[in-house]
């Protein structure tokens, strides 16, 4: 065992206690601090005390933080290389910030849900989020965001201007935070249809990339997404009646496994729960929700960037207009 190995454990259990927050009880001593995004400086600048965390952080064995100064971000095999690695926490960028988050499940899966804005234009939107639990806990502690009385879940529609304030305001943080990938469709194809409604999914899909088949980057876009959300759970919503959330799921992932003009074989997992029942699902409720408010305000979506769509996918239809943005991580 290294000198560094013992420190390296203190290091995690820190990113995690000061994500959790609540009370923490180290030794003799207890601190009681809200949650909070770790970041890596945390460990190497001088505290003043002034917060319970801050003091939380004093009470360890001052020999971690000369470890920490020379092991946090060591070629091979640093601490938060180690930790991204073996899966403990991840890399988070908010802006030109770093934080640490802690890993609190080791599946991955994917939020699909919709949302209107006005009466014309609905947000449909596809999220892979790499670990639910740390992404729910997030919104409840970070956020403070209620659920709803009946079913326990956290909905957008059922939040107050207050919480809806809140999610906006810190919207960059909350969206790096809870997915690693994401596809949203602005669009009024879906718009009152009841029709044809996997073939709409499909057009939109493939709006997003064809045209564009030489373009390298957006082949490589597409081959992004379809490995991150082949063979990982996925959960939708049931918004796109009459067609079933199974088969949205299957549509999408078979539009994504497309290469140089060929359907691959592709293995769409379909998580039959409820959204009382499915985290990825309310977690992409809140994401799309907020997404919609800022597109209706014209504002920025950060991180989030627009994709050029092709709107000849989309032109046989009577209402034919479609954005695209995304994100990878």
């Amino acid at each position: 065992m290294t000198e560094s190995e013992p420190w390296y454990g203190v290091f995690l259990q820190a990113v995690r206690d000061g994500f959790s927050g609540g009370t923490i009880r180290r030794e003799s001593k207890t601190f009681t601090f809200s949650p909070r995004l770790v970041q890596p400086y945390d460990f190497l600048r001088k505290r003043e005390g002034r917060d319970d965390f801050e003091r939380y952080l004093d009470s360890i064995d001052q020999r971690f933080f000369e470890v920490a100064r020379s092991e946090m971000y060591r070629k091979e095999r640093g601490w938060i290389e180690r930790g991204v690695d073996s899966g403990e926490i991840r890399r988070v960028r908010v802006g030109k910030l770093e934080a640490l988050v802690p890993r609190l499940s080791t599946s991955a899966s994917v939020g699909i849900d919709s949302s209107s804005i006005g009466d014309y234009w609905r947000i449909f939107g596809l999220f892979a989020i790499p670990d639910e639990v740390s992404a729910y806990e997030y919104l409840e502690k970070h956020l403070g965001l209620p659920k709803t009385h009946n079913h326990e879940e956290i909905r957008w529609s059922k939040l107050n201007p207050e919480k809806r304030g809140t999610v906006i305001d810190r919207f960059d943080q909350c969206f790096s935070v809870c997915c690693q990938a994401a596809l949203v469709i602005n669009t009024d194809v879906l718009t009152g249809a009841k029709s044809q409604i996997r073939d709409r999914i499909s057009n939109l899909m493939d709006g997003c990339f064809s045209g564009y088949e030489k373009t390298q980057d957006r082949k490589l876009l597409r081959g992004k997404f379809f490995e991150m959300m082949n063979g990982a759970p996925m959960h939708c919503d049931p918004d796109f009646s009459p067609l079933p959330p199974g088969e949205v799921v299957r549509v999408i992932l078979k539009r994504l496994s497309k290469q140089d003009g060929e359907f691959v074989e592709c293995t769409p997992l379909v998580a039959q729960l409820h959204s009382h029942e499915s985290r990825p699902i309310q977690i992409a409720d809140i994401l799309v929700g907020a997404i919609g408010r800022l597109l209706g305000e014209s504002k920025p979506i950060l991180p989030l960037r627009e994709l050029r769509f092709d709107p000849r996918k989309i032109r046989s239809y009577p209402k034919t207009k479609a954005e695209c943005y995304y994100f990878v991580e």
